[in-house]
């Protein structure tokens, strides 16, 4: 029985050793965000302070805070992305247009035939009419190309 007391005591004790730890911690963050703040202010008044020769500016100088602090506009994608994006809408207005620049008629393309449905894994029911044999069969027999 005073095994229990003792370990109860213990647990209180230490939940109260972790809720002061965590209060000092949160008003430690607190006062390190308010002289981050003053620290900033700080700087931007001393920057507009010592450039009274230069025309009036539209807004604080930047150029001296971190970058994670103003973020006026989206970081840059990724180069190879744009590259692609080029690339693919670059592709799609070729086929758009006409692969014949002159004016003479295009020959008549012939049309390709129907390609056959995939079965996805999940449709258990399109699985359920799927006859294999039959499949195997027709590939033996060339009918079908195999994809």
């Amino acid at each position: 029985m005073e095994s229990v007391l003792e370990v109860q005591k213990n647990v209180k004790e230490n939940s109260e050793e972790i809720s002061d730890f965590l209060k000092d911690l949160d008003s430690w963050a607190t006062d390190m965000a308010k002289k981050d703040k003053k620290l900033i202010e700080a700087k931007l008044n001393s920057s507009i302070s010592d450039s009274p020769n230069k025309e009036k500016r539209s807004g604080p100088n930047t150029s001296s805070l971190p970058s994670q602090i103003i973020l006026k506009h989206k970081p840059e994608k990724n180069k190879t992305s744009k590259q692609r994006k080029e690339k693919k809408a670059k592709k799609e207005v070729k086929q758009s247009q006409p692969s014949s620049t002159s004016g003479a008629p295009s020959a008549p393309t012939v049309p390709s035939p129907p390609k056959k449905e995939k079965i996805r894994a999940y449709e258990y029911d399109k699985w359920d009419k799927f006859d294999a044999d039959q499949e195997c069969s027709a590939l033996d027999a060339g009918k079908m190309q195999y994809t």
